[in-house]
């Protein structure tokens, strides 16, 4: 499963690369619009047809019950990390994405650390030693 991922994964990254600098002069908003209504269409008819099934009235059903501000925050913070992304991604390659991710972990668990008092092991340093070297042999070419 993690092999299915991964490469599902990667494909995926490469794809959204190819599709936002195939149209490099088109605005990131209108190809973020395009990449995304298939998403909101799938997840539209998913919301519609889950009630039909369980046989309730769409009057009955409502999306947004139990979001609290926790909810509405990350859905914001998920929202614009998306389009922090797509820029990345427009103006620099997937590679450099995936290194941003890395690095944000480590931000999160020196965060962590701080606020919740985490205890770091040793596969921590193994990773962070990992992805330094990442950054430095891909630097090197």
């Amino acid at each position: 499963m993690i092999f299915i991922y991964c490469t599902i994964s990667g494909l995926a990254g490469v794809y959204n690369e190819w599709i936002l600098k195939k149209h490099y002069s088109v605005s990131l908003h209108l190809q973020n619009i395009y990449l995304y209504t298939y998403g909101f269409l799938l997840n539209l008819i998913l919301a519609i047809g889950l009630p039909l099934l369980t046989s309730q009235s769409l009057h009955q059903v409502n999306p947004f019950e139990g979001f609290s501000i926790y909810t509405w925050l990350v859905i914001v913070t998920q929202s614009l990390n998306g389009l922090f992304m797509s820029v990345l991604i427009k103006h620099t390659s997937n590679i450099i994405r995936l290194f941003v991710i890395s690095f944000s972990l480590i931000v999160t668990t020196l965060l962590s650390l701080l606020v919740l008092h985490l205890t770091l092991n040793f596969y921590f340093f193994i990773s962070f030693a990992a992805m330094i070297c990442a950054v430095w042999l891909y630097d090197s070419k």
